[in-house]
């Protein structure tokens, strides 16, 4: 919960080693939620296959997008390794479509079991 408000503080400050920190942290937050949406999807047995590919796709897309954003954030500390334009240009769209639109269509694909709806 620290990662967002510490990296837009230091981008709005312009001070880098709160961006950095921000960064850092969801370069480790992140990857932990891709952990969790892959256990998620390999414990679906017995559920369509397509939300669990998409899951897992999800998973990898943030992974990717995890990637970018700390090579970007780090850049001044070992070096040049992302340009903004291609930040803005594969980050958010492996974000958006990737992570964000892979999990949603997952998600709204599972339905649940018929034990689990109310009255039933």
């Amino acid at each position: 919960m620290l990662a967002f408000p510490l990296l837009a503080a230091g981008i709005a400050t312009a001070s880098r080693p709160l961006e950095l920190a921000g960064a850092v942290l969801y370069a480790f937050a992140l990857p932990l939620l891709a952990g969790l949406q892959l256990a998620v999807a390999a414990r679906l047995r017995g559920r369509p296959l397509a939300p669990r590919l998409l899951l897992a796709g999800s998973a990898l897309a943030v992974l990717v997008a995890t990637g970018f954003a700390l090579r970007f954030a780090t850049q001044g500390f070992y070096g040049t390794a992302v340009e903004l334009s291609t930040m803005l240009r594969y980050h958010a769209l492996v974000n958006a479509i990737g992570f964000l639109g892979l999990g949603l269509l997952a998600w709204s694909l599972l339905r649940p079991r018929a034990s689990y709806v109310a009255g039933a």
